[in-house]
């Protein structure tokens, strides 16, 4: 690859992260805490801390100050299990839910207005690439 291509590529992946970044939604500025109720609202909506930190790749102190957050929010909720009162579990409430459905919605309104841009073959093809771009990433130590 030559270095106009690849400085080309940086450049180009610098601008689309600060035009995201200036259009985020809702659940976009939770940062960390969006993608705890993501997750968790996409697994079922109710997990363990424990789950959600090793499911996430979060240290445990980062996850007990999320979830500490997100409870004074009103987007979750944290109860203990009824089959052994040490467990605890944390649940999404409807606004919880809402929001992460809404976020859902903008995102999927989003790729549509997009792909309509691109058209059929370039939509396609940029989800082939995409798909390139996450199993390298996803091969790298």
């Amino acid at each position: 690859m030559d270095d106009a291509t690849l400085q080309n590529a940086i450049a180009i992946v610098n601008q689309l992260r600060r035009l995201a970044r200036s259009r985020q939604s809702a659940i976009d500025p939770l940062q960390g805490q969006g993608y705890v109720l993501y997750h968790l609202c996409h697994r079922g909506g109710t997990a363990q801390p424990g789950e959600l930190s090793h499911e996430l790749g979060i240290t445990t102190p980062r996850m007990t100050t999320i979830l500490t957050t997100l409870e004074k929010q009103g987007l979750i909720i944290r109860s203990s299990s009824p089959g052994d009162r040490r467990r605890v579990i944390v649940s999404l409430t409807p606004q919880g839910h809402a929001l992460v459905c809404r976020h859902d919605e903008e995102q999927e309104h989003s790729f549509r207005q997009l792909f309509d841009a691109l058209g059929q073959e370039d939509a396609q093809n940029l989800t082939r690439l995409l798909h390139k771009v996450l199993d390298h990433l996803k091969s790298r130590p």
